[in-house]
């Protein structure tokens, strides 16, 4: 066969049979070229810290976040004082949380902050007294130190400012008993109704009793013989009380009552201080001066 002839018949056959293997190679994904380790560190991209995802916070997410958010501005070394006392010469001080007390001495020089024990109830002056005694106090004793804290309630006055509190206390030191009171002096005004038994006038005209009532929230309210008033009070300084402005509702009564309830409303929004007595009356005054007393 001619040379020619040959080739022309090889050639194709050639083609067909490496048809499939030249297909092959062109699908196959060629493999990337291994990256150099001597400059891989100017190869890599640069690290960007990503940006926190925006997950829209789940019920228990909120639940669990609220008090971590509402302590961020509460120091934890700063317990809630549930009861403070304060005496005179030398000055003293004691705040009172659920577990700790805070005890302040010679006009705050010395500071002590103790575990608060637990009170025993004893006679008012300390274990020492007649078992017969019923005035009874509460009393913590700190044994490691030697401190005893009596308190009471019974009406006690500041030695300095004369200010009333609802409670009398004592602290016991290894130098002697130190005298002062506690509490909050709203809480003597506060809870019950008064009744009010010396008109302003100075007559007992009224179509109805004559009280007042004082709140927490500093609300003071009641009945002033025909109408009903309400207004604000505000304990200031030294013991000091202020009442009003007072507002009241507009029915008419009888004219002498009219008269004498006005006189009780000017009386009221008049009064700077208050005092209570021996008996547990509530002495209101302008200045030095008793206008009103009432009791309960």
């Amino acid at each position: 066969m001619r040379p020619s002839f040959m080739r022309a018949l090889i050639g194709p056959v050639v083609l067909v049979l490496l048809a499939p293997h030249w297909a092959a190679a062109q699908s196959s994904p060629r493999p990337l070229p291994r990256p150099d380790t001597a400059g891989s560190q100017q190869a890599t991209a640069p690290q960007v810290a990503a940006e926190p995802a925006q997950v829209a916070p789940s019920a228990d997410t909120e639940q669990m976040a609220t008090p971590d958010a509402a302590d961020a501005d509460v120091p934890e070394d700063a317990p809630q004082t549930l009861w403070h006392a304060q005496g005179q010469e030398p000055g003293w001080r004691v705040e009172m949380g659920e577990d700790r007390v805070r005890i302040e001495l010679n006009y705050g020089r010395d500071v002590l902050d103790l575990a608060l024990p637990a009170p025993q109830m004893v006679p008012y002056g300390g274990l020492g007294m007649k078992a017969t005694d019923q005035d009874m106090a509460q009393h913590y004793f700190f044994s490691d130190l030697g401190l005893g804290l009596d308190r009471r309630d019974a009406l006690c006055h500041d030695a300095m400012s004369g200010r009333p509190y609802p409670q009398t206390v004592n602290l016991s030191t290894a130098k002697g008993v130190l005298n002062g009171c506690g509490g909050e002096t709203v809480d003597l005004l506060t809870g019950a109704e008064w009744r009010i038994e010396q008109p302003a006038s100075g007559t007992q005209a009224a179509a109805a009793p004559v009280t007042i009532t004082f709140d927490r929230a500093g609300t003071v309210s009641g009945q002033s013989g025909c109408n009903r008033f309400h207004g604000a009070f505000e304990i200031t300084g030294e013991g000091g009380l202020q009442i009003g402005p007072l507002a009241s509702t507009r029915m008419a009564c009888e004219a002498p009552v009219m008269a004498a309830e006005r006189d009780l409303l000017q009386t009221l929004d008049g009064v700077q201080s208050f005092d209570i007595d021996t008996t547990g009356a509530l002495i209101l005054r302008h200045s030095t001066e008793e206008v009103l007393r009432a009791t309960r």
